[in-house]
């Protein structure tokens, strides 16, 4: 009984256990695979590659200076 009155609750109708079943996977959601809109993952992604680029020119130039000091070849 307390399954059926959650199954009402959630889906609004008492049609019995599996009444919620198909409106919950006929409802499409914004969200993609990963649980983020498309707009936040291309946000996401700017960001990531942003950060990325910064990381790879830092280590470019603090490779060049340690070379400089000590060139290991």
């Amino acid at each position: 009984m307390a399954c059926a009155a959650r199954v009402v609750a959630v889906t609004g109708s008492s049609n019995g256990p599996s009444a919620g079943v198909s409106d919950m996977a006929d409802h499409k959601s914004p969200l993609n695979s990963s649980g983020l809109s498309e707009a936040e993952a291309k946000e996401y992604h700017s960001m990531f590659m942003s950060s990325t680029i910064a990381y790879v020119v830092v280590a470019i130039i603090a490779h060049f200076l340690v070379w400089q000091w000590r060139p290991w070849f």
